[in-house]
């Protein structure tokens, strides 16, 4: 049997090198990741975009499983979060036997923007 994955709606993701770049509000940093910050407008969703580059993390495996991570995170703390773009980068891999604590962290970075 092959379960449906919760996806991210498509209004949740920042899409083009526009959203990337520019000024941010604010930038928290821990050292799996850089959590940038945007203000937006009042009741609009909260939205993420994520950086992770292959010279932080070569293989693609793993950088899947750090972007999944993020996704994740972002979908549970979405509501919570407010009206902000998120840009997350990542700055180191993972290893599999730490990625709860690389989770912890992202948590913990996206708490820190209220």
């Amino acid at each position: 049997m092959n379960t449906a994955r919760a996806k991210l709606p498509r209004l949740a993701r920042l899409t083009g090198a526009a959203h990337f770049t520019g000024e941010f509000s604010s930038r928290r940093q821990g050292v799996y990741f850089t959590v940038l910050f945007r203000n937006k407008r009042e009741n609009e969703p909260a939205r993420l975009g994520i950086v992770a580059g292959r010279h932080a993390v070569p293989g693609s495996v793993d950088r899947s499983l750090m972007k999944r991570t993020i996704r994740e995170v972002f979908r549970n703390k979405r509501e919570t979060i407010g009206s902000v773009d998120i840009v997350v980068r990542v700055r180191r891999k993972a290893d599999r036997s730490k990625i709860a604590e690389a989770r912890h962290e992202l948590e913990k970075l996206l708490n820190q923007n209220r």
